[in-house]
């Protein structure tokens, strides 16, 4: 019996020896593997979203080649917000169409933070009969450029002095409008 239960308890005493061994070497070892399978995935699902990127990239280009001539549309409705000449010399020409005196002054933002972006504001001071004003009018809002009135004034021009009852042949229009820049 002595020899059995020598036995047993040096079986005993190697299988803890050995379940120590094992568990202080390989945990460490364990963890790593745990670590190196948590990179490996990180890794695949960052190369799969680059991946995807990357096929979403070449379809933007492919779209953009295709919708360029709609881009280069859209931006030519926008006026130069440095240098409106483009849109001044199309508000002149509209006013020689008509037959309207036209004076231009753009309006300045008192301070640049509460101005809106990619807009101007400009003022127009229309002079002429009152249905030549509302055709300049009319053609500004059928104009290629992204135009919104903001403010109307209309008054007599007070270069005539007229009887009861009669209409004056030339008014001022006073016109705040907004337009859309780049």
């Amino acid at each position: 019996m002595k020899f059995k239960s020598k036995i047993y308890l040096n079986i005993s005493i190697l299988g803890i020896i050995v379940f120590l061994i094992l568990f202080l070497f390989d945990f460490p070892l364990l963890s790593s593997l745990k670590k190196s399978a948590q990179t490996i995935q990180a890794t695949k699902k960052s190369f799969s979203l680059l991946t995807e990127r990357y096929q979403n990239f070449e379809k933007f280009q492919e779209d953009y080649k295709k919708n360029q001539p709609t881009l280069q549309k859209a931006n030519s409705l926008l006026v130069n917000q440095a240098a409106p000449i483009h849109f001044i010399e199309f508000l002149e020409q509209q006013a020689k169409i008509t037959g309207v005196n036209l004076k231009i002054s753009k309006i300045v933002p008192s301070e640049p933070k509460t101005a809106l972006s990619g807009h101007i504001k400009f003022s127009l001071y229309l002079n002429g009969s009152f249905p030549l004003c509302l055709r300049f009018l009319r053609k500004l809002e059928l104009s290629p450029y992204l135009v919104t009135i903001q403010d109307i004034k209309v008054r007599r021009s007070a270069e005539e002095k007229i009887g009861e009852g009669a209409f004056p042949k030339d008014v001022i229009f006073v016109v705040n409008i907004v337009v859309r820049s780049k």
